[in-house]
């Protein structure tokens, strides 16, 4: 395995043995779905993009905030934005997740202009407890 990916397994690794020793049903389910949905997409940087997700949901561990209701939408919330064939709706977890999944799209946005696009974005996030 190359250097540069070795982070990515060890991170994948450690998500996986967390969320299954926290009965994470959600968190379960997007862990693998995410990675299957960014596989050969990479960041500028040239790292594999499943990166992001993973060190988001890392993150919210390490910070405390550990429910399923934050893990899963970190991990899947560029799948729908991302990935043209994925829609929220197509995602493998509970209804709440993938509201809060939709939340998170810029997506929906995309046809505004940018600043009012922003705003409209930047509104919903506030009013969103969970986000």
């Amino acid at each position: 395995m190359e250097k540069k990916f070795e982070h990515v397994e060890k991170t994948y690794t450690f998500l996986r043995g967390y969320l299954e020793s926290k009965g994470f049903e959600n968190s379960l389910k997007a862990l693998p779905f995410a990675r299957k949905a960014h596989e050969g997409v990479f960041r500028k940087g040239g790292d594999p993009y499943i990166i992001h997700p993973l060190s988001v949901a890392q993150y919210l561990i390490n910070i405390g905030l550990d429910s399923d209701y934050f893990i899963a939408p970190s991990l899947l919330h560029d799948v729908p934005e991302d990935v043209p064939d994925i829609t929220v709706n197509d995602l493998p977890v509970d209804n709440e997740v993938k509201r809060l999944v939709d939340v998170l799209s810029f997506k929906k946005y995309q046809f505004l202009e940018k600043r009012q696009a922003l705003q409209l974005y930047y509104l919903a996030l506030g009013k969103e407890v969970l986000v």
